[in-house]
């Protein structure tokens, strides 16, 4: 079921224009999503290594890639976790 969702129809047009992308600026907008979020540079991003167990995780995949090791990908179904396998597998095939 799709659920429409009331917003500001002169910011959906101006997030829309910021991004490039009609769309995209109603759904921004519809999520309450600010100008300000979208202009969030790289660097603002926390670091990957400071996730946990991220160290260890890549060191396991350098050691299973350096001894041609079989890698098994295990991801959800949802939009991040079918990008993410996707990615990882054009990655390791590279």
């Amino acid at each position: 079921m799709i659920v429409r969702r009331e917003f500001d129809q002169q910011l959906a047009a101006e997030l829309g224009q910021q991004v490039g992308s009609d769309i995209l600026g109603r759904i921004y907008a519809a999520r309450a999503v600010t100008q300000n979020q979208l202009k969030t540079p790289l660097t603002a991003l926390a670091r990957p290594d400071a996730m946990y167990g991220m160290v260890g995780a890549v060191a396991l995949m350098i050691a299973a890639l350096q001894q041609q090791q079989r890698i098994i990908i295990v991801a959800d179904f949802d939009v991040d976790g079918a990008t993410s396998c996707a990615l990882l597998m054009r990655g390791l095939r590279a």
